[in-house]
């Protein structure tokens, strides 16, 4: 039977690594070599180093380089042992001013990386850089006057790379760290939802604002911006779709994680066939994404005026402030009324339809300066009758007091890391709340309508006008519209309430588990367990949900702790990307119109994240300059 031979060409190649070999002290005083790092000596003569630890190579060097040392300093003598000592020496302190002055470059650099950081932080143009530096060494200037070491201090302040060129170096490499940080941490959590809209920046480019709510810990919620991505062409749901699937797939993200979507409502978002929602859930092929319209937004729109005596009010008030606000000489002239009647505020308040609050506070504002107002209305020859008419003011008084407990609730669906249970929560108290509203006015209890109760009070005729006017109707046509728009939320509220208190949720309650493609005959027995076990219980007394969850053993209810990680990465609404949206109107206005995509992102990345860039890590992976 034939065989090869094992050739040399077979035998696995030798490596200094695998002969072990070591540094002997007797060779510093023999050879003048000391041991330097990974594995190597260097000559203390000429700095010379060899890369083998082998006593013949040491000695080759010594004898061929430096044969007249023996000469001057014999072997074993004590003058070429103090000689030896004082070339250790010599080097150490080199090696020393290297390494301090390598300190001091990576000092320098950390301190730009950290004032650039705040530049950014505080929405500040790259070019402030430069003026940071220059106020820095005029303040330092003074304060150090008497130091003796001032020259020194100066001389580090002016080493700082501030320049506007490196202040853009230094923000592009800090946005792509935290970006880096938060798709790390989006990978390693088991879920995560998405709360997505668009909107156009200054340069007309629309820009799709995408934040990312996942969990850290397996249950502690989180938010984070995940991307902002321009839409140079068509904003189409297919558009919308393609720009995000590309970010999602160049960094690996997983997309079967993702649980729910948030957005503002747009045709384009949430169209029955080319909408972003439909497109995204067939492309998943997921019968349990969940996708619903912010809470907000929704809050807002049962806000709105309809048609009617109601809307004509509104209308008239907005007409009356645009008479004083709009002509400058008008408006100087009420100012100035104000100031002599040394009134509470000191102007009226626009009204802007887009801002959730407007409509209340310029009512409320409006009814505080109403004597002004009529004074200042007759002052200019101008007719408004409607001032001196009590249906009308009755019916604004009514607004004004409906409109206080409507932006109540708005703020307090405000605000980021809001649980959706809790926004949720709200939004039935405030529907109770409208009953007991409407109860009260039918029977002619103003006890929650202050400005109207203080109308009746001073006008005899008022409290027969408010019975005449039945406006009762308006709060019943605003529950109905509550009870419309959020019938989605309705169908998961057992849901919403397990997560807040286990113990007041029947496990007959729980068909919609199923909705988020889990298995009810478990849940049932899992929360009936949860439910008998009295050191959960008192573990719950006095804790915040998701404080709650991280003590529930998950091996024991996995189910409903894989529940409670659904439930919280859910977004309850889009303010975050409207609060983004106002800072990118900060960042990219009229004088910086010219900003990039790409520093745009940085930019809003640093200036909303909660997580800050790893100086370290950016300072070891460049190499530090001092500056000139």
């Amino acid at each position: 039977m034939a065989y090869s031979p094992v050739t040399k060409s077979c035998k696995r190649p030798r490596s200094i690594q695998s002969e072990h070999r070591v540094f002997h002290t007797s060779w510093e005083e023999e050879y003048l070599f000391v041991e330097c790092p990974k594995d190597k000596a260097t000559c203390l003569l000429c700095k010379e180093k060899v890369n083998v630890l082998k006593r013949y190579n040491l000695e080759r060097h010594y004898k061929t380089r430096h044969s007249d040392f023996t000469e001057n300093f014999p072997m074993s003598s004590k003058p070429r042992s103090a000689k030896v000592a004082s070339l250790k020496q010599a080097l150490l302190s080199q090696q020393k001013l290297f390494l301090c002055q390598m300190k001091e470059s990576e000092a320098v650099t950390e301190a730009s990386f950290q004032i650039c950081y705040l530049l950014a932080k505080h929405k500040k143009p790259f070019t402030d850089a430069e003026l940071v530096k220059k106020c820095f060494l005029s303040a330092a200037d003074i304060l150090f006057a008497h130091y003796p070491n001032k020259s020194n201090i100066m001389k580090e302040i002016g080493a700082l790379q501030l320049s506007d060129s490196t202040c853009t170096r230094r923000i592009e490499s800090m946005g792509d760290n935290v970006l880096a940080q938060v798709i790390n941490a989006v990978k390693m959590s088991p879920f995560f939802s998405i709360a997505v809209d668009e909107s156009t920046d200054v340069g007309d480019v629309a820009q799709l604002m995408i934040w990312v709510r996942y969990l850290e810990q397996e249950i502690i919620p989180k938010e984070e911006l995940l991307c902002l991505l321009p839409l140079h062409g068509h904003t189409r749901g297919e558009d919308v779709l393609a720009s995000m699937c590309n970010f999602f797939e160049s960094h690996h993200l997983p997309l079967n994680n993702l649980v729910s979507i948030t957005t503002d409502g747009a045709p384009s978002m949430i169209g029955h066939e080319k909408g972003f929602v439909s497109l995204l859930r067939k492309k998943l092929q997921s019968s349990t994404l969940i996708d619903y319209h912010c809470i907000i937004h929704q809050e807002a729109l049962c806000a709105k005026i309809k048609q009617g005596q109601l809307n004509d009010v509104m209308k008239q008030v907005v007409r009356i402030v645009n008479f004083i606000r709009a002509k400058a000489l008008n408006h100087r002239l009420f100012k100035l009324l104000l100031r002599d009647a040394e009134c509470e505020h000191a102007d009226l308040l626009l009204h802007t339809e887009v801002r959730w609050l407007s409509k209340g506070r310029v009512l409320e504002r409006f009814i505080t300066l109403l004597p002004e107002i009529e004074q200042f209305v007759i002052s200019r020859g101008q007719s408004f009758p409607e001032l001196y008419d009590l249906q009308w003011l009755t019916m604004l008084h009514f607004l004004c007091d409906i409109f206080s407990h409507l932006n109540s609730l708005n703020l307090a669906l405000q605000g980021r890391q809001k649980l959706v249970s809790s926004m949720m929560s709200a939004i039935y108290s405030f529907e109770s709340k409208l009953e007991l509203f409407r109860e009260q006015l039918n029977d002619g209890d103003l006890t929650h309508f202050p400005k109207l109760q203080a109308l009746t009070q001073r006008v005899e005729k008022a409290q027969e006008m408010l019975f005449s006017l039945n406006l009762c109707v308006y709060l019943e046509e605003m529950s109905g519209d509550i009870k419309r728009r959020f019938s989605q939320f309705r169908v998961l509220t057992p849901l919403f309430r397990l997560i807040e208190n286990p113990w007041m949720v029947s496990a007959r309650n729980l068909e919609a588990v199923e909705l988020l493609g889990l298995k009810r005959a478990q849940a049932e027995m899992e929360l009936i367990d949860m439910q008998y076990s009295s050191v959960l219980e008192s573990s719950f007394l006095g804790r915040e949900p998701e404080d709650f969850w991280k003590s529930v053993p998950s091996e024991k209810f996995p189910l409903l702790f894989t529940l409670a990680q659904r439930i919280l990465t859910m977004f309850g609404s889009t303010y975050v990307c409207e609060c983004s949206f106002s800072t990118m109107g900060v960042l990219k206005n009229k004088l910086r119109n010219k900003l990039t995509d790409a520093h745009l992102d940085h930019l809003l990345r640093l200036a909303l994240s909660e997580k800050v860039p790893e100086y370290k890590k950016l300072i070891a992976d460049m190499k530090c300059k001092i500056s000139a």
